[in-house]
């Protein structure tokens, strides 16, 4: 699983922007 660098509320999908 990825992990939300900018985004907290994407730490779901932080690489679908």
């Amino acid at each position: 699983m990825h992990s939300p660098s900018s985004q907290p509320k994407r730490d779901v999908f932080p690489d679908l922007e």
